[in-house]
This record gives structure tokens, sequence and C-alpha cells, in this order.
């Protein structure tokens, strides 16, 4: 079966392309120690400029992002905006709301900060001063099914931010964040911009020679959670700020939003809770969210997991197969992955079997093969209407992003303004290295590429620096032209 699959392979070459030593070189030296998936096409045309293992289904990681970035573009548009409601029971008069205030999530997975001042802010110069009743926050649009099992791990104790679990009222990409700054004594270790009621955090940071601080949250039996900071800070150390996913993303979105408005001198007598809007509440303000090409910027430019796969949540939501649209309880994982699905199919065309498990690509069972990313590419690439944002949210090499640190070698960064890429990996339970996007040449114009790296089961696995070194050489000749 190997030696069908390699020569279904060689047969994608072209006699053109066998020429091409130095890209097959390269090619040569990686495949000792991983699978690769790789083709590269002009975009003024669609020629495929060189090809290896085109067809060929691989783990992308965050590359996948790619489907889900093109998707949300070209079905809302760049500039849709998601919108948080907030509605009140009972009277609301003289300042005083008798019932309950509520807040009713939109799956808007940019609700951070900024936004949540701005909506509390609002609500004091809408006049309220005083709700009678409780603080209700009401995630209804998605299922209450808030981890994958890419997720599950995180449930009881995490000490990262991507494995952020997916609510249909998150706030903050559904993380904690933890401001630690030296004092006299050790450090001061604060949740930032507000403590949260329920959420203790323990500072075992102590002064040192070296600043290396570590945060690792742990659950409550109540729902709510525990973070512990241990390490050490210099004197001279600053402001350092470290990010953790949430446990309990509606009990923490709740206690922070309400942190806002209580500080704009609101009083909210009741407790918090988490329930469906009541038929009887009236609205009495709403919340525009950013504009989805900003989104869609942070999602690839930083490989944002939570924004992935609350955008797949969102679509599976807003355009059902079947029956109204954003019904309560409608945005699942499963939904979203058949809006998804019907989109890369009839939409971009892609013809040939793929496997999605997610959005984000966390999960290792996701399969797409360098020729179905390159469609993507090349259909966002003939878009006038998407592309520029398109274009504009993937890493330039080099300057930002995940592509930040990348492409600085002596040949490499001349050439480095010419490339805009989306990458991925993973570590476990084989290596996963991928890197797809666009690069500007000297004679062929742009060219859409897409390189996915697989380490070998059963095998030694190649570093994730020694894929990272193929990608940036195999891109930087591109880049120079120097393929023909």
């Amino acid at each position: 079966m190997r030696y069908i699959v390699f020569l279904m392979g060689l047969s994608a070459f072209s006699k053109e392309l066998f020429a091409n030593s130095a890209i097959q070189n390269l090619v040569s030296k990686v495949e000792t120690r991983s699978r690769q998936s790789i083709e590269v096409v002009r975009v003024s045309d669609g020629k495929t400029i060189f090809s290896h293992n085109d067809k060929v289904l691989l783990t992308p990681a965050s590359v996948s992002k790619l489907t889900i970035a093109a998707a949300a573009l070209e079905m809302w548009g760049p500039q849709y905006t998601f919108t948080t409601k907030v509605y009140y029971t009972g009277s609301f008069s003289n300042g005083v709301i008798s019932g309950d205030l509520i807040v009713k999530g939109d799956g808007d997975p940019f609700l951070v900060n900024e936004k949540i001042s701005v909506l509390a802010s609002d609500l004091k110069n809408r006049g309220i001063k005083e709700v009678k009743g409780r603080f209700i926050l009401d995630p209804s649009l998605f299922d209450l099914e808030t981890r994958d099992e890419s997720r599950e791990e995180g449930k009881l104790s995490s000490d990262n931010a991507y494995d952020a679990p997916i609510s249909g009222a998150g706030v903050n990409f559904n993380t904690f964040e933890i401001a630690i700054s030296p004092n006299e004594s050790g450090a001061r270790v604060l949740l930032s911009p507000f403590p949260l009621k329920g959420f203790v955090i323990a500072n075992k940071v102590k002064l040192g020679s070296s600043t290396n601080v570590q945060v690792e949250r742990f659950s409550s039996k109540d729902g709510r959670a525990s973070l512990v900071a241990s390490g050490t800070v210099t004197k001279d150390a600053g402001l350092i700020k470290m990010y953790r996913s949430v446990n309990n993303p509606h009990l923490a979105s709740a206690e922070m939003v309400r942190a806002f408005i209580e500080n704009q001198g609101i009083l909210i007598r009741g407790e918090i809770g988490i329930s469906e809007t009541p038929k009887v509440a009236s609205e009495i303000l709403n919340l525009a969210g950013y504009p989805l090409d900003f989104i869609v910027k942070g999602l690839n430019n930083f490989s944002n997991n939570y924004i992935a796969d609350m955008l797949l949540k969102r679509m599976g939501s807003a355009f059902p197969a079947n029956g109204q649209a954003d019904q309560p309880g409608s945005g699942t994982e499963s939904n979203g992955l058949k809006v998804l699905e019907r989109y890369l199919k009839s939409q971009v065309g892609i013809k040939t079997p793929f496997v999605l498990k997610n959005a984000s690509g966390l999960s290792f069972e996701n399969r797409l093969s360098a020729g179905q990313i390159n469609q993507i590419l090349l259909r966002m690439a003939k878009s006038l209407d998407v592309f520029p944002e398109f274009f504009a949210s993937l890493p330039a090499a080099g300057r930002d992003g995940t592509l930040k640190k990348r492409f600085q070698n002596n040949e490499g960064k001349s050439l480095a303004a010419n490339i805009r890429a989306k990458t991925g990996t993973l570590t476990s339970p084989r290596s996963v290295s991928s890197l797809a996007g666009y690069v500007k040449t000297p004679n062929d114009g742009l060219l859409a590429f897409a390189i996915i790296g697989n380490g070998l089961e059963g095998k030694a696995q190649p570093t994730i620096n020694e894929l990272h070194g193929f990608q940036d050489k195999l891109v930087s000749l591109l880049a120079s032209g120097d393929y023909k």
C-alpha cells in the first residue's frame, strides 16, 4: 500500500517539476523523518508550479483555521457584527430595575474588556442605578457542551490559554488575565482588571535572581476556580501578564460582566444566574461587536483557537440547512461542521474527501491535503470583496503574529516582506507543522502555497524547528524566484 501511495505521489510531477532540483532536494531531505503534502500554484492562472503528495490527507493543525476564516468572510461579509443585548424584567423607573438584569450573548468571539466597559458605561448612561433582582447571563444561543475532546484535558486544571472552552456568551476569549509585578516582599498577583467573587489566587511568587513565573488554574467543586502562581521575579521585572483558560465559562463571564457594571456605580442586589432570557423581558440596550474582518485578523494572526470554534458554532446557528436561524441551542459543533463542510464542497468546490472535527485545528483527527488548502487560497484570491481582508489577516513573515520570529536568517530576512501565511503546530501524538498562504515572486507574480508536514508514525519525530526550517527555506526559495 505504501508503494501505491508513493507512485501516486510521483505521478503528480511533470518533467518540468522534476527539473526543479532545488525544491526537490529540500523535500527529499525532510521526508526522511516526515510525510509532506505540498503544492505551489500560480494565482493568475491556477498553474501548478510544484507539487508533492498534493492529494494526500495529513493533519494540518491550525492551518485548518483558513477554512473557517474563508467561510466566515464570505457568508457574513467583512463588516458584519455580532450584537450583545441587554434585557430586564419587572419595571424600570427612577433608575431602578425591580426585577433582573440580563445580558444575552450572541456568540461574539471578540467580546473583550473594551466592549464590556462600553456596555457598562452605556447602562449607566441609560440611567440605571440599581437592580433589585439578579444579574443573569444568557449563553443559550449555543449548546451547553463547552469542551470538545481537544479541550477536555483542561477541564480540571490548566496552565494554558489555548484550551479555553466555547460558550454563547464568552468574555475575554474565556481566559483569566493574571497581572504579576514585584514588590518588597515578593510579588503582587491579581486578577485583571477586577477581582471576581469566589475566584481565588494563591500567591507563591518570590523575589529571585531571575524571572520565571508559572500559573496553574484548578477547578473548584462549586464551579469557581483557584489560580496558583509560583516561581520567582526579579526586583526590576516590571508588569507581567499571563492568561489561563477558565473552567466554567458561564460563571466566569457572568462575574466579569457584573464586575464591570458594578464598577460604574450600579448596585446589583441579587446573585448570579445562568439562564435563557424570559419572553416577558424588555430590551434596554444592545452593543455591536467588532467587525468580522477585525475578528478574522485576530483569528489568523495569533492563531486563536477560541475564535475559530466560536465562529464554527455561531455559523451553525446562523446558517441552518433547515428551519429558522438562531434558535436557542442551535450553535453546536455538529451544526457548524455541517455548514462549513457544505461551504467547502459547494462554494470552494472541493470534491475529494476531507475530515474536519473542529475549526481550530486542535484535533489531530483533522485531515486536509495541500491541494485542498490551495483551493481555498485560490478562491479567496479571486474574490475581491473579501480577499483584502483575508490576505491582511495572515501573519506577515518576520513581522507579526505567529510568523514574527520566522524567516530571520540572512536568506529569509530580505525576502520576508513578500510572504504572508498561516502556521499550524501540534506536538502530540506526532509532530505536525504546516504553513500555507501567499508569496510574491519576481517572475510568476503571486503564488499560493500549502505545506503540511506530519512526523512518521512509530518513528523518532522531527522537531518543530526542523520542520520550520524546511518550510522557511522552501518559501524563501519561492520568494527569490530561483525555483526554475
